[in-house]
């Protein structure tokens, strides 16, 4: 085992005494910080890992947290806590958001072993969440690019868990590099939303699906695609008028297009947006929540969202098997989904028993490795079994 530099965090010092003995005896190396003043003047980066007690009279876990996230810190955490352990499971989720390697839970008392298996996770966790130094491409790069054509189209499929019947997809746009070889979304969509750029993205994505759709139309085999929005493209763009002459030219039906709109996106800006989410609704375009679960859209707020469908976020999805409040939310989601209507999406399946799960709480569709990865749209093959139609 690799030996780690640790900060344990509590104002209790009989455990920080036994979580240091503990740690040593791990051979590892440890230092206690007796509360929130104590870890500000302690804290370094060299640490690899922080323990934190959740509970502390000068300050509590969480706004650790936050200090560690400002100051971009590269350690691992692990929480404790003698408090009830949704707390706990709250923590951690409240460190992803922060972008924040975790170790795990401990729950007072513990023991050395249960210590020992939590500190075990490094390299693995560590590993995941390392980051290699980013691209970072200027808006001159992607104008050159659009020039040069070297974005394309990806499609990763999507398959119902009933039947596992390939019904449709979701593109994703890829930059075909020259130098640095496929590039995600995830690295030029944000640069090109802040440089007014994504809307001639988006539109380069749209039409190529749409395009692809009519292909398929033509060779007898009717699916969905769904094309991801940014908030430029929701507003001050005529979506809704570029959209609907383009599918009429290509024979494409409306409802075979599906306009994915973040969470993030719609929590805080609702109104704003409505109009444009209306008429795209109106025209006959599928709308999608993308990323459901990990915002703080309350369940009632889905009855003034004119969607037709939902998708719940990975970390919710793989979350179910290992946390009962997560598996609670999601069910109650796709109870309230089915009363008003909206169909539900699984992402990020990457088991059967994970799929086996979302078919018995009668979640309609999947995506995520199990189902397939995302490939060019020109070798994108589909399922030509008989349960190839999709529910309205």
């Amino acid at each position: 085992m690799e030996h780690l530099r640790v900060l344990v965090v509590d104002d209790e010092t009989d455990m920080a005494e036994f979580v240091q003995g503990a740690l040593e005896s791990l051979q590892h190396r440890a230092e206690c910080a007796g509360g929130k003043d104590a870890f500000c003047r302690q804290y370094n980066d060299s640490f690899d890992v922080i323990m934190l007690d959740l509970f502390m009279p000068d300050g509590d876990g969480i706004e650790l947290l936050r200090l560690l996230s400002d100051w971009e810190s590269r350690a691992a955490v692990v929480f404790m806590s003698g408090k009830d352990r949704s707390i706990l499971n709250a923590a951690q989720r409240v460190a992803k958001d922060h972008d924040l390697p975790v170790l795990g839970t401990l729950q007072k008392p513990f023991t050395v072993d249960e210590l020992d298996t939590v500190m075990g996770r490094y390299a693995d966790v560590i590993g995941k969440s390392a980051k290699v130094p980013a691209f970072k491409p200027s808006s001159q790069d992607i104008k050159h690019a659009l020039a040069e054509g070297q974005f394309t189209l990806f499609i990763r499929p999507q398959a119902r868990t009933g039947t596992n019947a390939i019904v449709g997809g979701e593109t994703l746009l890829r930059w075909k590099h020259p130098a640095r070889g496929m590039v995600g979304q995830e690295t030029f969509m944000p640069v090109a939303e802040e440089c007014g750029l994504s809307k001639e993205l988006i539109e380069f994505a749209a039409t190529s699906a749409v395009k692809h759709l009519s292909v398929l139309n033509r060779a007898g085999r009717r699916m969905r695609l769904s094309v991801g929005v940014t908030p430029k493209c929701l507003s001050g763009w005529k979506m809704a008028e570029m959209l609907e002459p383009l599918c009429r030219s290509e024979g494409v039906d409306p409802d075979q297009l599906i306009i994915d709109v973040p969470e993030a996106v719609l929590e805080n800006n609702l109104s704003k947006y409505i109009d444009m989410l209306t008429r795209l609704r109106i025209k006959g375009f599928i709308l999608s929540i993308s990323g459901f679960g990990t915002g703080r859209t309350a369940l009632h707020q889905l009855v003034r969202m004119p969607i037709n469908e939902i998708k719940l976020d990975r970390m919710v999805v793989n979350g179910m098997a290992k946390d009962p409040e997560v598996r609670a939310f999601a069910k109650v989601t796709v109870l309230v989904a089915r009363e008003l209507g909206i169909r539900m999406v699984g992402t990020g399946v990457n088991d059967q028993v994970t799929l086996d799960a979302l078919a018995a709480m009668q979640v309609e569709l999947a995506q995520g490795g199990i189902v397939g990865e995302p490939v060019e749209a020109a070798q994108y093959s589909i399922d030509t079994g008989s349960d190839v139609g999709m529910a309205g």
